[in-house]
């Protein structure tokens, strides 16, 4: 990010900056940092006009979060509204993946063999593809212990306490120009993973704040990474990339087509002869750290 000579915020007269020749905005009111792009920007949905308008909801809806996060305590709250319908929605989620699968269940075996098994194979599908999701840490992954890095141990840890924050059951190191926290697994496990090139490039202070920034995952409650939750969460996103109509869709919807049409002729030979059976197939503030020397 580099400041334009000359070049000042037409709100507040600061310097405007700008970033891989981005449209200027200004680092002191975030005058256009909203700004859609799409010639820098993957689409979502695929209509423009759908696009732009949850891309500047999205930006209002974070910087609310934002404000709300940085005026509060840093230590858990209880549940609140937002929660609760949240997890009523993952239970009823859960409840309908649960009966299309019944559903298709008593389809096939309803007066086997019949004309509903092509339909129940189908429900089937669905269901299996909507299925919830644990996650599970990258096979890539290195898990490191205390003996192994006790300095990242150690910073990992005063982090975790700045931000009132549990500290993480694994640390893991992987290629990625990245790092992610979350919780995985049946026993929700709690996983920091940091992208070695990430972490190689950043100085001391930085490291710190890509710290902050993942355990913050930890921290108020996350809905999105309970036991509960989660799988929905999961669920609504595998759904969105089935009808959505960009790059993206395109594998879910071939696979889920590839379901149903091997279904659909299993259930052809089951029905003929009788003998076969058919086949289914992630930002809280944090007080100030010093690196360990």
């Amino acid at each position: 990010m580099s400041p334009l000579g000359g070049a000042t915020c037409v709100e507040c007269s600061a310097a405007t900056v700008s970033v891989s020749d981005a449209t200027p905005w200004c680092p002191s009111c975030e005058w256009q940092l909203d700004l859609y792009e799409p010639a820098r920007r993957r689409p979502e949905f695929g209509w423009r006009w759908i696009d732009r308008r949850t891309h500047r909801l999205a930006y209002r809806l974070s910087r609310s979060q934002f404000d709300t996060l940085v005026a509060d305590r840093l230590d858990r709250r209880g549940p609140g509204l937002a929660r609760v319908v949240t997890i009523g929605i993952s239970v009823l989620l859960l409840v309908l993946v649960a009966l299309l699968a019944v559903f298709g269940v008593w389809l096939v075996v309803h007066d086997f063999p019949s004309l509903t098994i092509p339909f129940g194979l189908a429900a089937l599908g669905l269901a299996a593809t909507l299925r919830p999701r644990f996650g599970h840490l990258d096979a890539s992954a290195e898990v490191l212990d205390r003996e192994r890095a006790p300095a990242l141990f150690e910073l990992v840890d005063e982090v975790a306490a700045a931000v009132a924050a549990p500290a993480p059951d694994v640390v893991a190191l992987d290629d990625g120009f990245n790092a992610y926290a979350g919780s995985v697994g049946l026993r929700r496990v709690r996983v920091l993973c940091i992208g070695l090139p990430a972490w190689g490039a950043l100085p001391p202070q930085e490291r710190v704040a890509l710290l902050g920034h993942e355990m913050g995952h930890f921290v108020n409650g996350d809905v999105r990474r309970t036991l509960l939750t989660q799988p929905a969460f999961t669920m609504l996103g595998t759904a969105a990339d089935l009808v959505r109509p960009v790059e993206t869709a395109a594998t879910g919807v071939e696979r889920l087509g590839e379901m149903l049409v091997e279904g659909a002729a299993a259930a052809g030979a089951a029905a003929l002869r009788g003998s076969r059976a058919a086949r289914v197939a992630g930002a809280a503030r944090f007080a100030a750290c010093r690196v360990p020397g």
